[in-house]
């Protein structure tokens, strides 16, 4: 496929195909896609490579390494973790794994959201490195970066939950809040040493 092809199926602006071509030369190099005829080819294709004395290859452009690596960054039912990135009236979502292309959005979509802003995108097609995907912002977590923001996109990344399943709640109750003398006597007492740790005081 021609970069003039593959630029039409991304959706990508006339201002962005430098870049683009930067990234297919990248990805030859990388082994993800191969080259033949002038345009660029899926691992794995039918494509005949040229050897050094001009002459055509039977054997295919294959991958060095494999492409059937899990997508960085998909959440469960459907829905892709990405960065919110304004590009001048409108903007792009940026995903965590850069083997999928950017998501262009609508002046529309973006009308309320903050440059890099961390966003669940539901997906209503089929994600993967080479198809355009289609759907729409269903959260917002805050600033790509802030902490708490980062936090929530790991829970969601994982599907952790957000709350202690109420058996652990009540556990927890049993524990008194101040340990008792005959606790600490079987501990180490570091209570009068001078400690430092290289961990942050949020760690």
């Amino acid at each position: 496929m021609r970069p003039k092809e593959i630029s039409r199926r991304l959706g990508v602006p006339k201002e962005g195909k430098p870049l683009l071509k930067k990234i297919l030369r990248k990805m030859v190099r990388d082994g993800k896609i191969g080259r033949a005829d002038g345009g660029y080819v899926a691992p794995g294709s039918p494509a005949a490579a040229v050897n050094d004395s001009g002459r055509k290859s039977p054997e295919p452009v294959l991958p060095t390494a494999p492409t059937t690596a899990p997508i960085k960054g998909m959440l469960k039912g459907g829905k892709i973790l990405g960065k919110f990135v304004k590009t001048g009236k409108t903007g792009k979502i940026i995903l965590k794994d850069d083997r999928v292309p950017h998501i262009p959005l609508r002046i529309d979509e973006t009308k309320n959201l903050r440059n890099h802003s961390l966003v669940v995108y539901e997906v209503s097609n089929r994600v993967s490195p080479s198809r355009k995907i289609n759907g729409r912002i269903v959260e917002v977590l805050g600033k790509a970066g802030d902490l708490e923001a980062e936090k929530k996109g790991i829970i969601r990344e994982y599907g952790l939950s957000e709350e202690f399943p109420s058996e652990v709640m009540r556990e927890l109750e049993r524990i008194p809040d101040e340990i008792p003398e005959s606790e600490i006597k079987k501990r180490t007492d570091l209570r009068d040493e001078t400690i430092f740790t290289i961990d942050s005081d949020d760690a």
